[in-house]
């Protein structure tokens, strides 16, 4: 079973329950699933969708969690990266500074840079796109959400070839 038809299994849960709010317990997995195989770029537009929806934390919430569950090298990219959107120029922190900044602190950088520049959730779901196993971490509602983006990208790429052929 190739992830499109894995994806497309868990929409047909989704929308005939109507259920988002109690994910099928089996998400994580078929998230897992779904990812190893996914195109970084479909796993980002999920994510971003999951940052963007009404149905999930705010934005900031859910980067602070990922910062939590985050190694050394990924703290620091991130906040480097917040940084870098929020004009900041020059500024880097340290593997020391970032492993002390607390998630409270992460999220409130993280709401005061995407209120100056929206473009940071699309930057930070292409950073974490590439660590599945952190994205595990925002929880059901979030994976299911990202996992019904991933399946309109497919399905909207695949009718762009159908249409161009």
């Amino acid at each position: 079973m190739t992830w499109t038809d894995t994806v497309g299994n868990l929409l047909k849960q989704i929308t005939s329950t109507g259920a988002v709010a109690e994910p099928d317990p089996a998400v994580h997995a078929d998230f897992e699933q779904v990812a190893q195989t996914a195109p970084t770029s479909t796993i980002a537009e999920g994510l971003k969708a999951a940052f963007n929806s009404k149905k999930t934390p705010a934005f900031g919430e859910m980067l602070s969690r990922l910062y939590s569950n985050s190694n050394c090298n990924q703290k620091v990219g991130i906040i480097n990266q917040l940084f870098g959107l929020m004009g900041a120029g020059n500024t880097r922190v340290t593997a020391d500074q970032a492993q002390n900044l607390s998630p409270e602190a992460v999220r409130r950088l993280a709401t005061h840079v995407q209120h100056s520049n929206p473009s940071v959730v699309e930057s930070v779901s292409t950073f974490y796109a590439q660590h599945i196993t952190l994205i595990k971490s925002l929880g059901g509602v979030a994976l299911t959400v990202a996992l019904a983006k991933m399946v309109e990208e497919q399905r909207h790429a695949w009718s762009e070839m159908k249409n161009s052929s």
